[in-house]
């Protein structure tokens, strides 16, 4: 069996091992928005060879330029909030659009047509 197939779950089941990697990645997220916040904080992006904390994080991850930004922007706020400073990320490239999509959805909506 495919390790990513998720085919042989009921929907119930499925519901839930959404439900568990959304934890998941919440968890991951927020492990990977400390480290940031703690290379930026030591520059340990200088000693690998970077000029800035956007560049090494660019070249070391792989993820879109874009969110890079914006990981940056919350892992510095978030340090400084822990260090008594600004509280609110300044977060300029998030549209609108981007909550809605993310919306929650009420139970209803969960129902999919799935063949068997």
């Amino acid at each position: 069996m495919d390790r990513f197939s998720l085919s042989h779950l009921s929907d119930q089941e499925l519901i839930e091992s959404f439900e568990a990697s959304l934890t998941e990645l919440q968890a991951s997220t927020a492990r990977m928005l400390e480290c940031i916040a703690q290379v930026d904080a030591l520059e340990v992006f200088r000693d690998a060879g970077y000029s800035t904390l956007e560049e090494f994080c660019l070249a070391e991850s792989g993820i879109e330029p874009d969110d890079i930004v914006g990981f940056v922007q919350v892992a510095r706020a978030s340090r400084e909030k822990d260090e008594g400073g600004a509280t609110q990320p300044e977060l300029t490239h998030v549209r609108p659009q981007d909550h809605q999509r993310h919306a929650p959805r009420r139970p209803h909506q969960y129902r999919h047509r799935r063949h068997r």
